[in-house]
């Protein structure tokens, strides 16, 4: 069920959760009635928060966007040419997801239908140890390459049967037993909504990347 969100603003909030872009209001795109946007508002989806200098308003998604996305998964969006940095990114994304796991496409996709009516079998997982699951996550984003910068964001897309807390301890249970480095992103590139939802806060900084170090 789509929730009553018109075509146009189903992809919206698809791209935005999807690229972690956070546009100024004025460059969002497809461009949404102001109408439309202010729905997204009042559901509480979106937020227009103002630039400095009064430079605008930068429209971020919420936590409640994500609860959105994941009920409307069969949502139809509207035919444009702005679908297509939302496809890369889920690509890009599911890339990620299958390396980490030793999958393939037709894996997934090639599933009968009685497997795939099936329970989910939790013990094939099971045997995996959370801290493994996490390596083999950056190893996966890391091409095998270890002391190279992998964004939490990525890192727990490849996880997505586990809560983010879950995930944070283990890390910070790692960092303590010196296997990785959990480090703020310093770079030029700007850290996007979903960087610091997926951060991990310590002593009040947020900490974007993770260097596995053996």
């Amino acid at each position: 069920m789509n929730d009553s969100l018109s075509k146009t603003q189903s992809l919206v909030v698809f791209k935005l959760l999807f690229t972690g872009e956070t546009p100024l209001q004025s460059k969002l795109a497809p461009d949404l009635k102001p109408i439309e946007r202010q729905d997204l508002v009042d559901r509480g989806l979106v937020r227009l928060e103002p630039r400095p200098k009064g430079r605008g308003k930068q429209v971020t998604l919420t936590d409640k966007a994500w609860e959105w996305a994941t009920q409307n998964l069969q949502a139809e969006l509207m035919i444009s040419k702005y679908s297509t940095p939302a496809l890369e990114a889920v690509l890009r994304r599911l890339d990620a997801f299958l390396r980490a796991r030793s999958l393939t496409l037709p894996d997934i996709f090639q599933v009968t239908p009685a497997v795939e009516a099936g329970p989910a079998d939790e013990g094939t997982q099971g045997t995996v140890s959370l801290p493994e699951r996490i390596r083999q996550g950056c190893l996966a984003l890391s091409h095998g390459a270890y002391r190279v910068a992998i964004r939490l964001a990525d890192l727990k897309q490849t996880l997505p049967d586990l809560s983010w807390p879950a995930i944070d301890d283990a890390l910070l249970a790692m960092q303590r037993a010196g296997e990785l480095s959990l480090q703020s992103d310093e770079g030029p590139r700007a850290v996007s909504e979903l960087d610091h939802r997926a951060a991990i806060r310590i002593l009040g900084q947020e900490r974007h990347l993770v260097y596995l170090e053996k």
